[in-house]
């Protein structure tokens, strides 16, 4: 076997490049889109018991985070997520009212969608040279090595240069996202109205039982694509259906050992997490002006010289500090930063911090 397609080399870089693959790429991005409209499902119960209008509010508050998504992506760093959030969570409010048999058929259907586009894009990535002839890993070679020279020396204007046109590009293209992210949202949304984090004991013997099957076929599912990788055969193809079923299959396996740890009697251990998450935007924020001053060329210039057995000992140090800041931060004041920013804008006066 040999890693023909990593960039890094040695074995303690593939190890953690696999472990990265199989346990990580893909899981994040579910749990918290599944969290996302979790949210909004709480605050519509909270509203329809008030008997308050949630959407006027809720809008602004898309807007406002569609702005902070679109000063991150232009401005910081390319691998935005809050503007696929905030333009896919305006769709939200026309299934508010449907009945869970009813979100249950637009699941399925938009899961359907989104692993038949994925299946295509996948094909035709992989199929489809480039003006100048050459194949898929020839092109992501080329690529990847003109991008080491931009991040790891380029100045703030170089890299904004480089950055500005993909930003464009992945923002116009949110709608193949559509179908996924809706389905995540959706099914948070469901989860909202079953008030799912209330389980009692027959549930949590039924979520028990059904956790075996999930984390065992979404280990399957990457597993495959990393030993695709494994053996130097890039397959953009695996790439999209791993994250497209692979990771939301291990996000969601991840939620669920996470709630029958709670319901274990593990809450003191996991109460930490609770801060970090009531801090999530800034958290979010903070992460990406923290890595592209390690890494950039306005920066450290590490870009490219730190391997995946580093930076994934220097991620987990970084979640470890955030996590100790967001308890010492909530210990004096009832939201984050940029969470009592959001919030000051969405009610138009400074809220009391």
């Amino acid at each position: 076997m040999s890693w023909a397609f990593s960039y890094w080399q040695g074995m303690a870089n593939h190890l953690a490049e696999g472990f990265i693959l199989i346990f990580a790429e893909g899981a994040f991005y579910s749990i918290f889109s599944f969290l996302f409209s979790l949210g909004f499902a709480l605050q519509l119960l909270r509203a329809e018991a008030k008997g308050d209008d949630l959407m006027p509010r809720f809008r602004r508050r898309l807007a406002i985070l569609l702005a902070f998504g679109l000063i991150h992506v232009f401005m910081i760093w390319l691998g935005d997520i809050l503007t696929q959030y905030a333009l896919v969570g305006f769709l939200l409010p026309f299934f508010s009212r449907k009945n869970l048999k009813d979100l249950w058929r637009y699941v399925i259907l938009l899961s359907l969608v989104s692993f038949v586009l994925n299946l295509g894009l996948g094909w035709l990535t992989q199929m489809a040279p480039n003006a100048e002839g050459e194949d898929f890993a020839d092109s992501q070679r080329f690529s990847m090595v003109e991008q080491l020279k931009t991040y790891a020396t380029g100045s703030y204007s170089d890299i904004f240069q480089d950055r500005f046109p993909q930003a464009i590009v992945g923002t116009l293209g949110t709608f193949i996202l559509v179908p996924t992210l809706l389905a995540l949202f959706l099914l948070g949304l469901m989860a909202g109205k079953v008030r799912f984090f209330e389980l009692d004991e027959e549930q949590r013997n039924f979520a028990l039982r059904l956790l075996p099957l999930t984390l065992g076929l979404a280990l399957i599912i990457k597993g495959c694509y990393a030993y695709l990788l494994i053996r130097g055969e890039p397959q953009p193809l695996g790439m999209l259906l791993s994250q497209a079923s692979g990771g939301p299959l291990l996000g969601f396996s991840y939620m669920a050992i996470l709630i029958l740890l709670w319901h274990r009697g593990f809450k003191r251990f996991l109460f930490p997490l609770a801060r970090i998450g009531r801090m999530a935007l800034s958290n979010y924020i903070a992460q990406s002006l923290i890595c592209t001053t390690i890494f950039y060329g306005y920066g450290l210039g590490f870009y490219g010289k730190l391997g995946p057995a580093v930076t994934l000992w220097l991620s987990f140090t970084i979640y470890l500090v955030q996590v100790l800041l967001s308890h010492f931060w909530l210990n004096r004041y009832r939201f984050g930063p940029l969470e009592w920013l959001w919030r000051s804008l969405t009610y138009g006066s400074w809220q009391k911090l």
